[in-house]
């Protein structure tokens, strides 16, 4: 998840602490995510796709062609 959720996010234009406060979520998360120390929860993976114009299969599975 983490290539994909920076470069996504990245894509965007958007910072850590804009995609953190966008979600309820500390920027440390955002951070964990990216390295793979953590993953989101569901509601999280949801949110995220929807802001990011993604599948969560896209967000969540490196084998899925975009």
């Amino acid at each position: 998840m983490k290539n994909r959720l920076e470069e996504l996010r990245k894509q965007r234009g958007i910072n850590q602490e804009q995609l953190a406060e966008a979600l309820g979520v500390s920027r440390e998360a955002i951070i964990k995510w990216e390295l793979i120390a953590a993953v989101p929860d569901v509601e999280n993976i949801v949110k995220l796709s929807a802001l990011l114009h993604v599948t969560t299969d896209y967000l969540m599975k490196a084998d899925v062609q975009e």
